[in-house]
C-alpha cells in the first residue's frame, strides 16, 4: 500500500488530499458501499490517513461528503447500494453508494486519470522536465477542469493545444541536435506545425534501428506518427467551424487523456536523447 497521507487543519490543497484518499480506498476496497461516521468506518480510513492533529478528522469527513458527490457527478459513483435486493428507499441514496460500470473501468485502468486532476497534473509535471512548461501546464489544467465539469469537447480541444505546445518544445531540442545546417534552418523557419512534425519524424526515422531499439522507447514511432497526430487533428477539427455539431463523449475524452501521458513520456525521452546526441 502507498504511504499514508498526512491530513491536518492547515493542509494545503486539502480537497485534493481527500480526493486521493477516496481513490485509494475505492481501488483497494471494491465492496465498500457505505459511508458512516461510526468508529468502525473511521478505523478503515486510518489505513490511508494520518490525522495531525487528531481533531482534523472532522474536517476530513466534511470534505469527504463533498468529494463523494463530486465523484457522483463524474459518473464514477452511483448513490445507493448495488444489487436488486437493496431496492428499499433507505438504501437508494447516500450514505450508501456503489461504483458504476464506468467507474469500474476507470479504476481498472491502472493509470493516472483525468478524474484525479491533481494527480494527473502532478504526473505530467514529473514526466515533462523538458517538454512541459508553464504554458502547457496552463492548458492541461484548463482541460482537466473542463473534463471534471463534463465539458468533454472543450477538454479535448484544450488537450490538443497542450499537446501542440509540448511538441513545439520538443522541436527546440530536435533543432539543436540536427547536424545539417540546412535542415536545422528549415525546421526553424517552418511555420505550420504539420511541417515541423514531418521533419521531426524524418530525423527520427533516419536513426539506425539499433539506436531506436536500444536508446529510445519502443512505441516512439507510433507516438510521433500517430498519437500526436490524433490529438492535434482532433484539436483542429474541434477548433474550427464544422458542418455538424461537435460531439465528444466522456469515454472518448477519457481515452485522449490516457494517450496524452504516454505521448508526453515518449517525446520527453526523445528530447533527452537529443540533448546528448546529434541527428
Amino acid at each position: 500500500m502507498d504511504s499514508k497521507i498526512i491530513f491536518g487543519n492547515q493542509s494545503e490543497n486539502e480537497r485534493e488530499l481527500v480526493r486521493d484518499v477516496l481513490w485509494r480506498r475505492l481501488r483497494n476496497e471494491s465492496d465498500w458501499e457505505t459511508l458512516s461516521h461510526y468508529v468502525f468506518d473511521r478505523r478503515y480510513f486510518d489505513r490511508y490517513v494520518v490525522f495531525q492533529p487528531a481533531d482534523s478528522r472532522a474536517r476530513f469527513h466534511q470534505l469527504l461528503i463533498e468529494v463523494l458527490w463530486e465523484f457522483v457527478g463524474l459518473g464514477v459513483l452511483t448513490p445507493g447500494l448495488s444489487g436488486t435486493s437493496h431496492n428499499y428507499p433507505a438504501h437508494l441514496n447516500l450514505p450508501n453508494f456503489h461504483i458504476s460500470a464506468y467507474g469500474a473501468e476507470v479504476l481498472k485502468s491502472g493509470q493516472l486519470i483525468p478524474q484525479d486532476p491533481a494527480g494527473f497534473l502532478k504526473e505530467a509535471k514529473a514526466v515533462g522536465k523538458l517538454c512541459f512548461d508553464d504554458v502547457a501546464e496552463g492548458y492541461l489544467e484548463e482541460a482537466l477542469r473542463c473534463f471534471g465539469r463534463s465539458c468533454y469537447t472543450a477538454s479535448v480541444l484544450l488537450l490538443g493545444v497542450c499537446a501542440e505546445t509540448t511538441f513545439l518544445l520538443l522541436c527546440q531540442y530536435v533543432e539543436k541536435a540536427i547536424s545539417d545546417p540546412a535542415v536545422k534552418q528549415k525546421l526553424d523557419e517552418t511555420e505550420p506545425v504539420k511541417g515541423k512534425h514531418r521533419i521531426v519524424v524524418e530525423r527520427y526515422e533516419q536513426l539506425s534501428s539499433k539506436i531506436r531499439r536500444t536508446q529510445l522507447p519502443d512505441g516512439l514511432d507510433i507516438t510521433l506518427k500517430g498519437v500526436y497526430d490524433l490529438i492535434r487533428r482532433q484539436r483542429n477539427d474541434l477548433g474550427h467551424p464544422q458542418d455538424i455539431r461537435p460531439e465528444i463523449d466522456r469515454e472518448h475524452a477519457f481515452a485522449h487523456f490516457q494517450c496524452f501521458l504516454t505521448y508526453l513520456r515518449d517525446i520527453e525521452a526523445f528530447a533527452q536523447f537529443c540533448q546528448e546526441n546529434s541527428l
